[in-house]
């Protein structure tokens, strides 16, 4: 790996990344898990920021339910009240260098703290009792994608070897998820594959985009929030991120002309309706996509991914278009960098890396 790695480079890196982070899990946790049994957590507080957020919001949806424990994410500048009885504190930065995320650690400092890093040596890895390593190489680009993943592909298998040795989930159950992790990278080889295709074709209407909106449920509603960041920092154009239900109420009134739409179809009772206002949305502009692995729904602005039916693993599978658009929409305008260069500009004067 060295300083010529592109985006794209990082987003191919995905499968492999994940399958190893699979491969090596149980070393990798090893420590995690002891510390976990030794606190028993009744709350998991998760302080993140950026990309590391997004992924932290993802996977704390799978992370609860697996755990049978609240888990929730906070921004390090709004450092929650502890009220748990048996908190941990998990501190998430794939640089280790976030000046918010290491003043959140000194403001909690007197509870149980893990280090969520990628790389070995860096100041939040000093500041913690334990360090849980992402799994992936740290990104030398801005933007994030492999880390993204890497983040809540770990989390998601901390969470179900957490919740197997607490005794929270059976061992059918075990079994049955750690079969259904276990084919996410091989499914994210085939789904880069037909998002690359769908890019491709697409790519021209990608680059005239100058306003967009992301919409999902669930954690696909999270897979809009990080949508939107993408392509805030990459192309440099306003984004917006919505739930779907939220979006119903306003949002969708911005829908002119110029705004175009992702929708991350959930597989659920609100499946039709939010076909319904894609299709309308679509009638409207022509600039309208849909994110499904429902192969019964075909369209020229459809994009047909390979899916599990399960909400976990929703993350490693529909985000790729965002991570894909973002990375080529930029190289085909010859805009690569012109974000990261105005990122630069504001960290000196305020900041925002102990260490770059």
């Amino acid at each position: 790996m060295n300083q010529h790695m592109t985006m794209m480079d990082y987003i191919l890196l995905q499968p492999e990344t994940m399958q190893e982070i699979f491969d090596n899990r149980q070393e990798s946790l090893k420590d995690f898990l002891a510390f976990y049994q030794q606190v028993q957590p009744d709350h998991v507080y998760i302080i993140a920021s950026g990309s590391s957020y997004n992924a932290s919001c993802a996977a704390s949806v799978y992370m609860s339910r697996a755990m049978d424990v609240d888990v929730t994410v906070h921004c390090p500048s709004q450092v929650p009240a502890i009220r748990a009885a048996r908190p941990m504190i998990m501190a998430v930065s794939q640089g280790g260098e976030s000046t918010n995320t290491i003043a959140a650690i000194n403001a909690l400092k007197q509870y149980p703290l893990i280090a969520v890093t990628g790389k070995e040596q860096c100041t939040i890895n000093t500041m913690c009792d334990r360090r849980l390593p992402i799994g992936c190489r740290v990104e030398t680009v801005g933007p994030k994608t492999m880390g993204y993943t890497a983040t809540i592909y770990t989390f998601s298998l901390l969470a179900l070897e957490a919740g197997f040795l607490s005794g929270k989930m059976d061992a059918d159950t075990y079994a049955a998820h750690v079969e259904m992790f276990s084919r996410v990278p091989e499914d994210c080889r085939e789904n880069i594959a037909r998002t690359d295709a769908f890019t491709m074709k697409h790519l021209a209407a990608f680059s005239k985009m100058q306003k967009m909106a992301f919409v999902g449920k669930g954690v696909g509603g999270e897979m809009a929030k990080e949508g939107a960041l993408k392509v805030l920092e990459t192309l440099l154009v306003p984004a917006i991120h919505y739930e779907y239900e939220e979006y119903l109420h306003g949002p969708l009134c911005a829908i002119d002309d110029s705004m175009a739409g992702f929708y991350m179809i959930a597989e659920d009772g609100d499946k039709e309706r939010m076909l319904k206002v894609a299709q309308a949305h679509q009638e409207m502009n022509g600039c309208a996509y849909i994110i499904t692995g429902d192969e019964a729904i075909r369209g020229e602005h459809v994009l047909n991914l390979v899916t599990s039916g399960d909400d976990a693993t929703v993350p490693f599978e529909v985000i790729l278009l965002p991570q894909f658009i973002s990375s080529e929409v930029p190289v085909n305008l010859g805009t690569v960098n012109k974000g990261m260069a105005q990122f630069r500009k504001f960290d000196d004067l305020v900041k925002m890396k102990a260490k770059r």
